[in-house]
């Protein structure tokens, strides 16, 4: 294999991160992979890449596996304690991610993602005045960074302020008007409240728009739906997902549209050859509810 002449550096390391930018995650990993292979599983800044790819694919206990590895190579890689820290909180495991961030910090306290990242630990154990003070801190940092800014939006939601929280919303969808991920957890967080669902179906209808091709915007225009009772535009919605959906969002499907009385078959586009079966053991044998 080629090298990279002047540090050794494998060369399929960076066409891993070539493959990780366009989404093409399977790819990355294999060249990551080979490359740490390669260095004897030392390689620390592949271990961080193939990291950071099995988080962008919801692999968690990989993703920390790896991070840990980087860890074990060198204790004060901030972005593999930062990255640590983000496996830990999706995992629930928010007092542990506080401890990972706030080692990030002390080696970079001006690191506006590494304290975006410990306000959404503070936001998710209810700690609003403690995730309030990190999203500010990271907002002043770097006032072109979203997800401060729509964190801090969250902390109003959740405090009840909902004309606030508003306000900070499209403050947040303002820096980045292109990008549908943001109006999706907008979109989101106040379906999950049951707060101004009108507006949450505004906000992944521009998802929508944005990105036609995400089917978990579907599947959130479709929960939104449900919950302002039009189940009849459920399966409309699902329809124009031109993505299969998972086994497990399928089977929310199936109960969504079980439940409302307006399951007549499977939806073109969404659902798999091989779950008609049990699309129909659901039905029948009320299988799903």
């Amino acid at each position: 294999r080629a090298l990279d002449a002047p540090g050794g550096r494998p060369t399929l390391r960076l066409r891993g991160l070539a493959w990780k930018a366009r989404g093409e995650y399977e790819r990355a990993l294999d060249d990551l992979s080979e490359a740490i292979e390669l260095f004897h599983g030392r390689f620390a800044l592949a271990l961080y890449d193939r990291g950071n790819t099995y988080l962008a694919m919801g692999e968690l206990q990989s993703a920390g596996t790896d991070y840990a590895a980087v860890l074990d190579l060198d204790s004060n890689h901030s972005d593999a304690l930062y990255g640590a820290g983000l496996v830990l909180k999706e995992l629930g495991n928010f007092e542990l991610a506080l401890e990972l961030y706030d080692a990030a910090l002390a080696l970079e306290p001006e690191n506006a993602s590494y304290l975006n990242g410990r306000g959404a630990a503070w936001l998710a154990l209810g700690a609003y005045e403690q995730a309030l003070i990190d999203f500010t801190w990271s907002i002043e940092l770097d006032p072109s960074y979203p997800f401060p800014r729509l964190n801090r939006a969250h902390v109003f939601l959740f405090e009840g302020n909902e004309e606030l929280a508003l306000e900070a919303y499209a403050d947040a969808i303002s820096l980045s008007p292109h990008d549908p991920l943001i109006a999706q957890k907008v979109a989101m967080a106040l379906y999950q409240a049951d707060a101004m669902l009108e507006v949450a179906l505004e906000y992944i209808g521009r998802a929508i728009q944005i990105d036609p091709s995400d089917s978990r915007s579907h599947l959130i225009e479709a929960r939104i739906l449900v919950s302002l009772e039009r189940p009849e535009n459920v399966k409309l919605s699902l329809s124009r997902s031109p993505r299969l959906l998972d086994d497990a969002d399928i089977k929310e499907v199936q109960t969504m549209l079980i439940s409302t009385g307006h399951y007549d078959g499977p939806i073109d586009g969404i659902y798999s050859s091989d779950m008609q079966e049990a699309m129909e053991r659901c039905v029948y044998d009320n299988g799903c509810l």
